[in-house]
């Protein structure tokens, strides 16, 4: 999800984008 703040862990963005 896009909506994921950019604190989140990195990788994480990628994780959830497949």
């Amino acid at each position: 999800t896009r909506n994921i703040p950019r604190k989140a862990a990195p990788g994480a963005e990628k994780a959830a984008l497949g």
